[in-house]
């Protein structure tokens, strides 16, 4: 999926909707209805327009709003229905379950899914949005109830996808009749439990080395052997015998990336936006031109990694980050882009003028 699957959902936002947040917190200043920025760059605003404010006279107040909430539905749209005829066409069934980019999820999302004939989406089990539940439960979505949510449960997919080959970790090593016992313990209560993770992360992420395929070719025998109700389902099947326990309100999206769980893995800085915005700029003229190999290349420049190579993100985000980043730094990645892109715009524009004046001839 491309990363208009990140964009397709911004909105336009009135005054009225924006709630002021230093009415209630003298030291807030930031209001982000749309949850676009992390908590930590939010912090050091706030305290900047905190200290200005006590020095000046000064009214002050930031509002933080998408760029980009003109970019029409129709382009996440056409990317879905091109992944289903692509599936219907390889193995002849047309899929009903949908997992969008990076489990990216918002309450309007969902909808816009469920509106396209799927009946069960997957997302983050994200604290900020469950609270005290539980992802190990069916859940529905806030606009179309019909749409049933899986949840991921993080904890036990990232024991597999991220600790499995750390020895520092206090449970390493993990082997597969210990995994059971985690699945199938008190502590893990619930009806489904929902394990997602990178298809690198068998072979690349956790290498042969680790063990990995060993663990996965014991694991199924393990987990069936115990005879204690666990047992495997796709997730069609898990959706269909369970019912919703609840409707999951997530009005601000969500994806599985980092600790915000949200999408500024992708559109959270300037070089990002700048690439983006740059990008979505030649939007009319590669529609207009009709043209299969501007399109190809035009579908690939969206792709989300190019985005995410270009976070200035720290600490463990900025690790995990660096850890899945062909480039040196940020600013490489934004620099290649851009000059890729430029390179694009050039011949572009080529083709627009020979199509133009084609036509006057």
């Amino acid at each position: 999926m491309i990363i208009a699957a990140l964009a397709a959902f911004g909105r336009d936002y009135t005054p009225q909707e924006i709630e002021n947040p230093n009415v209630a917190d003298r030291r807030v200043y930031v209001a982000d209805p749309g949850n676009l920025v992390g908590s930590d760059v939010k912090e050091r605003v706030n305290g900047m327009l905190y200290d200005l404010r006590r020095q000046t006279s000064a009214e002050v107040a930031v509002v933080v709003v998408p760029s980009i909430g003109d970019i029409p539905i129709e382009d996440f749209t056409e990317q879905v229905k091109l992944h289903t005829n692509l599936i219907k066409k390889e193995f002849g069934v047309k899929p009903t379950a949908f997992r969008n980019t990076e489990l990216i999820y918002s309450d309007e999302i969902g909808a816009m899914v469920a509106g396209m004939g799927f009946r069960t989406m997957l997302a983050e089990g994200a604290k900020h949005v469950l609270g005290w539940k539980s992802p190990n439960y069916v859940y529905a979505n806030a606009i179309d109830q019909k749409l049933r949510l899986l949840l991921r449960n993080y904890k036990l997919s990232d024991d597999i996808a991220f600790r499995f080959s750390n020895k520092s970790w206090d449970q390493w090593p993990l082997t597969a009749d210990k995994y059971v016992q985690w699945l199938a313990s008190d502590e893990t209560p619930g009806e489904v439990i929902n394990l997602f993770m990178d298809y690198e992360t068998f072979g690349e992420h956790q290498n042969a080395d680790t063990g990995i395929f060993e663990f996965m070719r014991a694991l199924p025998k393990a987990i069936l052997a115990r005879k204690n109700g666990l047992e495997f389902a796709t997730v069609t099947e898990a959706a269909k015998k369970h019912q919703p326990v609840a409707v999951l309100h997530c009005p601000h999206v969500m994806s599985w990336a980092d600790e915000e769980r949200d999408v500024t893995a992708w559109l959270g800085n300037e070089l990002q936006n700048e690439a983006f915005s740059k990008l979505y700029a030649q939007k009319e003229k590669v529609a207009a031109l009709k043209n299969p190999d501007f399109d190809y290349v035009w579908s690939f420049m969206q792709t989300s990694d190019h985005f995410y190579y270009m976070a200035t993100k720290w600490l463990s985000d900025g690790d995990v980050h660096s850890y899945f980043n062909p480039y040196d730094s940020a600013y490489d990645a934004f620099i290649n882009y851009m000059n890729v892109l430029s390179d694009f715009i050039i011949e572009l524009d080529k083709a627009v003028a020979a199509k133009a004046a084609k036509k006057r001839a």
